[in-house]
């Protein structure tokens, strides 16, 4: 009689294989849609942000689905301007949105925050071109 092992499924390697699923998509989406408006606009609310999160749940805010689906269609180069609300709390919610944008995807290096969002319940989301 052979004895097999059983096989377990680790949470990292599952949330790993809905991200990889949830990338794949928005890289199809990208690609079909063709090229992203320069400078482009993307507002998220505190009541969406606001909700549970998770990998996809995120991906299915709408401003970040079209973020990240602009992105993938933008120039090599384009930077991905995030404007948030002064203060501290400001500043932590661009700091989590900043690193749920990396774990989707987005290269840090072409992510910049930059206080002063003119309304103090959502942040701005902006595509830039490459810089000269």
């Amino acid at each position: 009689m052979i004895h097999r092992q059983p096989r377990f499924c680790y949470p990292g390697r599952y949330l790993a294989r809905r991200l990889a699923r949830c990338l794949a998509l928005c890289l199809a989406l990208g690609l079909a849609l063709g090229a992203a408006p320069a400078g482009a606009q993307y507002a998220l609310d505190y009541e969406t942000w606001a909700r549970p999160r998770s990998a996809a749940a995120v991906l299915a805010m709408p401003a970040v689905e079209r973020l990240m689906r602009d992105f993938l269609r933008a120039a090599a180069g384009s930077r991905v301007e995030l404007r948030y609300p002064g203060g501290a709390e400001g500043s932590l919610w661009a700091g989590e949105l900043r690193d749920w944008l990396v774990a989707l995807g987005l290269p840090a290096a072409r992510i910049d925050t930059v206080s002063g969002s003119p309304r103090g319940d959502q942040l701005e989301l902006t595509i830039r071109s490459a810089r000269p």
